[in-house]
């Protein structure tokens, strides 16, 4: 410390480099900073154009400034994680939260069954979102009632994300947000070999069942 918090933002534009063309100055942009630089709860930030857009006349500022963090990644998951096709299956935990509710969108966009868990209270509007299964997690454990899927994508880690591997099919992948960081992570962030072995040590739970 001290450290800025923050990795979405919205803002109006007050200057640009010689070489941007896709904004200009003046315009109302919304975006994610870049994970090497995060810090977007101040009033003025520098941040490269191809992370960046031009903000939508259909979003609210609020809307615009909560999108690219949880949009980025739902589309990480669903494209380039899974790499998920038409006809596939998929099971979305906390479908009512930021990640999932925009999951369970595109991955209805691409032609997925999707189920998610949510209380009962959700369970209209996610059906309003696409979904075509809800279990309420109250009530039923959804390793016992829900079908196998060619997926899974889990936000709660522990032992939702360990149950996770009895649901999908063999050849299927489980994507998680909140598992702990395993070796590979560490050598991807430049850490040193202590923090490696370390994550790879934390992370056996995760990898035996995978």
């Amino acid at each position: 410390m001290p450290l800025i918090l923050g990795n979405d933002y919205v803002g109006i534009v007050e200057d640009i480099g010689a070489d941007v063309k896709s904004v200009e100055i003046g315009q109302l942009v919304f975006g994610r900073i870049s994970k090497k630089q995060i810090g977007t709860f101040c009033e003025y930030l520098v941040d490269e154009e191809n992370n960046l857009a031009v903000v939508p006349s259909a979003l609210t500022l609020q809307e615009a400034a909560g999108l690219p963090l949880v949009g980025l990644t739902a589309y990480q998951v669903l494209f380039e994680k899974m790499k998920a096709k038409s006809g596939q299956s998929i099971l979305i935990h906390a479908g009512a939260g930021g990640v999932g509710s925009l999951l369970i969108q595109l991955a209805k966009m691409q032609g997925l069954k999707v189920i998610t868990t949510a209380s009962q209270r959700n369970h209209a509007w996610l059906y309003s979102l696409g979904a075509d299964q809800v279990i309420d997690y109250h009530k039923s454990d959804f390793a016992e009632v829900c079908p196998p899927v060619d997926y899974v994508f889990d936000t709660l880690g522990q032992e939702t994300l360990l149950r996770s591997f009895k649901v999908v099919k063999p050849g299927g992948k489980v994507v998680s947000v909140s598992g702990l960081p395993d070796e590979k992570f560490a050598k991807g962030y430049g850490l040193n070999i202590i923090w490696q072995k370390l994550f790879k040590l934390g992370s056996y739970k995760i990898r035996k069942a995978s």
